[in-house]
């Protein structure tokens, strides 16, 4: 009985830990996605069960083809340009119907998100630290 369990330990293995982790987390990161653009479309008077259907479908295929492409990263790099050529062209969608300090993904945007992370960190960190914080982000 004893050697039984052993013989099972030793076949086991099937799927890498690492990349089962990996593709939770993409699984994981991608859901938040679906519901904001979910959220986000309604106030925008757009069809949002059709935006919401796109970057849900898109996932799901991008995740079937991740699952059945057999190099690991080349899937992944397919998911990722799936997944993000969507959510690039509902934002540039979103960016034609919102006025300009409403807009994501802009080099405005992405600076403030820097600068509010970067603020957070000043303030929960040393006066010394905050001070080159403060003059790395001036």
């Amino acid at each position: 009985m004893l050697e039984t369990f052993a013989a099972a330990i030793v076949f086991g293995g099937y799927i890498s830990i690492i990349k089962f982790m990996v593709f939770v987390a993409a699984f994981v990161i991608w859901l938040p996605l679906v519901v904001w653009i979910h959220q986000d479309s309604k106030p925008l008077d757009t069809n949002t069960l059709g935006w919401t259907l796109a970057i849900l479908c898109s996932g799901g295929l991008a995740l079937i083809v991740w699952l059945i492409v057999p190099v690991f990263i080349v899937g992944m790099l397919l998911f990722a340009v799936i997944v993000g050529a969507t959510s690039f062209v509902y934002a540039r969608f979103r960016n034609t119907r919102v006025p300009e300090f409403d807009r994501v993904l802009t080099i405005d945007h992405i600076k403030s998100l820097m600068v509010s992370r970067l603020s957070s960190v000043a303030m929960d960190s040393t006066p010394a630290f905050a001070a080159r914080i403060f003059i790395f982000t001036a």
